[in-house]
C-alpha cells in the first residue's frame, strides 16, 4: 500500500521548479541557523532527506518517524532513526538544541498545537525549532505536483487538500504568516526569524517565550 511518505519521496525525487527551490532554500536555511556540533531532532524524518543535510555539520542527530518502511530505508543509509511520533516524543525534557519539522506540520490537522507543545517540551530553554510549511499562495504549485505523482485527492476544501485515508496522514494544509503566529503563540513559543520562499512556502525559527 502506498503511504503519504511514499508520495512525498516521489516529490523529492522528481520535483517541479517550485519544489526544487523549496528544497534548496530549506537546506540553506538549516545550515545557516544550526550551529555545528549541536544535538538535533528531525521530526517526521521520512527516509532521512534532512538528516543527510544536517549530518554535514553535526553527528548528533536523530530522526523520528511513525512509518516503519521509511525507518528501514533510512537505516540503510546509516541514519539514526527511531520509531515514534511528535505527539509523544520518546525523549527527556529540554534535551535538544534544535528541532526540525520540515513540511510536516501541514499534515497534523487539528493536532498542530499539540505537536508544537511536545516539541517545546523536549527543546532546551535556549533551543530553536525550525519549521517549514506551505504558504497561503502555494495551491497551484501543489496541485501541479500532485497531478504529476498521481496523488489520490478525495476533495479540496478551500486550500486544504484531503487525500484518501489509506495513505495515512491524509490532510495537507497551507498557512499565512498570521496563521503560524497564532499557532506558535498558543503553543507557548514565539517566532524569532522567518522567510518566504517564493509563493510555495515559509520557513520559521521558533523559540520559547
Amino acid at each position: 500500500m502506498i503511504k503519504n511518505v511514499d508520495y512525498w519521496e516521489e516529490i523529492v525525487k522528481n520535483p517541479t521548479s517550485p519544489y526544487k527551490k523549496l528544497f534548496r532554500e530549506e537546506e540553506r536555511f538549516l545550515l545557516l541557523h544550526i550551529k555545528r556540533g549541536s544535538k538535533v531532532l528531525d521530526v517526521g524524518c521520512g527516509y532521512g532527506r534532512i538528516i543527510k543535510v544536517i549530518s554535514s555539520i553535526t553527528n548528533d542527530i536523530v530522526g523520528v518517524d511513525n512509518d516503519l518502511g521509511a525507518i528501514e530505508k533510512g537505516k540503510k543509509h546509516k541514519f539514526n532513526i527511531i520509531y515514534g511520533d511528535v505527539f509523544g516524543l520518546p525523549f527527556e525534557n529540554r534535551f535538544f538544541d534544535y528541532e526540525v519539522l520540515t513540511m510536516t506540520l501541514v499534515n497534523f490537522a487539528n493536532n498542530k498545537i499539540k505537536a508544537l507543545q511536545e516539541m517545546g517540551r523536549t527543546l532546551k530553554d535556549n533551543g530553536k525549532i525550525i519549521i517549514s510549511v506551505y504558504s497561503e499562495d502555494a495551491l497551484p504549485a501543489r496541485l501541479d505536483m500532485y497531478k504529476i505523482i498521481n496523488a489520490p485527492i478525495r476533495k479540496i476544501e478551500g486550500t486544504k487538500v484531503i487525500f484518501d485515508k489509506n495513505i495515512g496522514a491524509n490532510v495537507s494544509e497551507q498557512f499565512s504568516k498570521k496563521d503560524i503566529e497564532v499557532l506558535v503563540e498558543k503553543s507557548g513559543m514565539k517566532i524569532s526569524d522567518y522567510r518566504k520562499i517564493d509563493k510555495i512556502a515559509y520557513i520559521f525559527v521558533l523559540e520559547k517565550r
